[in-house]
């Protein structure tokens, strides 16, 4: 009898970035799944094989035509009955935390997983989707109509487009299943038994504000749907209307509330960062400044918008063609130069500009940019510290040594070597080299004078004889000095040379 040979499961990942792609091929196929790829959702929906569907769906949001969260939607409707039980796992770069529940919800989603994803945690959601242990977490829809019949056609529409719907016939129903339940979404009748539908809009929308509430009624007056607006609902229909349209005005409903949510954490991040920021077009039209950009410029967000980039480089800094050249280049450009504020007066920056486009719009350019007059004043001051100390160590004759304990290394001045008949760096330049050269008799309390500092001293002072290159020893006076943290731990230690053979000479000729 011949044997059967086992055929792998079939994963079909529909994703337009060739990293994501590669990444997520990877993972599955490292889970023992086949994998087939496909860069749009249309091209997906025609290579899938409604006979032999795949075990799973995994999806990006971003694709070009029609984009992730519509191809979702397809794949739950009766046009596509043959995937509508097929898993879906639907990964994204830029959404997280609640915000993935909720789109997950929304989509009829299986799962959804933030990139980039820990390879095992990846494994153990893939798994679960093919034991079949993820159910569709369904999007909640509760329908608040007091009329059965098109209650009912409205619930079976929703339910044919992957939602989960339930019907209240009354005001003080929809008050009972809405508290008890889990609902993204609410469509109100206006004209119901017990109370209107502003009424009611007016008691649950406070309960959970990020509901999305739909307003239908047969109300031909104009001032409701803008009364209805007022109150808070999303969107407003008038009877009669098709169900599908309902189902479909409640998607892009829930679309442009999620859009409401990434515009106000944009404007979160865009107007508290302490960085100037610009948007602005690759020819340098400006057209939204920040709060941080105003002040470090001086100017106001309407100035800055009207001048364009020629109010903010320096004109006589020499680095502003180089920067305009490497932008047009390669699209981005990160570096420094002066910017120059309102009164005229130039200022150091380091700035970032990066060109990006939103979907098939024209590009985009955001420039990001920091003052650093401080930390340059910080850097010359020490600059000119370093002179000085440099300047020092070249005009005396004691030989400064600098050993930090936390990396370990051993600065020595070109004194020091000089001291003991070296060139400078001749010999390796480690912690170690002085106890190399010392006399074997200076060991032993040279150690004690520096461990004995190092515990809870603050200096230490020690006579020691240095083997000179020319095979004699030196005889100096050692000075070490302990520099501390707050906690009291050392953090370096150094000090100084001091050649004591004139001294010597001068005891033994007497």
């Amino acid at each position: 009898m011949r044997k059967q040979l086992k055929v792998p499961a079939v994963a079909v990942v529909v994703n337009s970035e060739p990293a994501q792609v590669q990444i997520l091929k990877g993972l599955l196929e490292g889970n023992g799944l086949e994998v087939r790829v496909f860069d749009r959702a249309e091209a997906a929906l025609a290579g899938m094989d409604r006979r032999n569907p795949p075990s799973l769906v995994v999806t990006g949001l971003r694709l070009p035509g029609v984009d992730g969260w519509r191809f979702c939607r397809l794949l739950r409707t009766p046009a596509y009955a043959a995937f509508n039980q097929v898993p879906i796992l639907v990964v994204s770069a830029t959404l997280a935390g609640e915000q993935a529940a909720r789109i997950a919800a929304d989509l009829g989603a299986n799962a959804f997983l933030a990139l980039p994803v820990a390879e095992t945690e990846f494994a153990e959601q893939v798994q679960k989707l093919l034991r079949g242990e993820s159910p569709p977490q369904l999007f909640g829809v509760l329908i608040v109509e007091d009329d059965n019949v098109q209650a009912t056609v409205l619930k079976e529409e929703f339910e044919d487009h992957g939602y989960r719907a339930d019907i209240a016939l009354t005001g003080l129903e929809a008050q009972r299943k809405f508290q008890a339940g889990d609902y993204e979404a609410v469509i109100l009748d206006h004209h119901l038994p017990d109370m209107t539908g502003n009424q009611l809009l007016g008691i649950l929308k406070p309960l959970r504000p990020d509901t999305v509430f739909l307003a239908v009624t047969g109300d031909p007056d104009p001032k409701l749907a803008l009364d209805w607006m007022r109150w808070g609902a999303a969107a407003f229909a008038g009877k009669p209307c098709a169900p599908e349209y309902i189902v479909e005005l409640c998607a892009k409903a829930r679309r442009e509330q999620e859009l409401l949510r990434n515009e106000y954490r944009f404007r979160s991040i865009f107007d508290n960062s302490l960085d100037g920021m610009l948007f602005a077009k690759p020819d340098g039209s400006i057209f939204a400044a920040n709060r941080a950009a105003c002040e470090l410029l001086g100017r106001s967000e309407r100035e800055i918008c009207e001048g364009g980039h020629k109010l903010l480089a320096d004109a006589a800094d020499p680095r502003v063609a180089k920067a305009t050249e490497a932008r047009a280049r390669t699209g981005q450009f990160r570096g420094e130069l002066n910017f120059r504020r309102r009164d005229g007066q130039a200022f150091p920056v380091t700035l970032s500009s990066t060109e990006f486009s939103l979907g098939s719009e024209s590009l985009w350019s955001c420039i990001i940019f920091r003052d650093i007059t401080e930390r340059q004043s910080t850097a010359e001051a020490l600059r000119q510290s370093e002179q000085r100390l440099a300047l020092v160590l070249q005009a005396t004759q004691e030989a400064f040594w600098d050993w930090d304990l936390a990396a370990n290394t051993l600065f020595y001045s070109p004194a020091w070597w000089s001291l003991v008949g070296l060139a400078e760096n001749e010999l390796e330049a480690d912690p170690a080299l002085w106890r190399r050269l010392l006399h074997p008799d200076d060991l032993e309390p040279a150690d004690q004078a520096v461990a004995g500092a190092l515990k809870d001293g603050t200096a230490f002072q020690v006579g020691v004889r240095l083997l000179h290159k020319a095979g004699h020893y030196v005889p100096v006076q050692t000075r070490g000095f302990i520099l501390r943290d707050r906690c009291g731990k050392p953090l370096r230690v150094f000090g100084v040379n001091t050649s004591q053979a004139e001294c010597h000479r001068a005891e033994s000729e007497r």
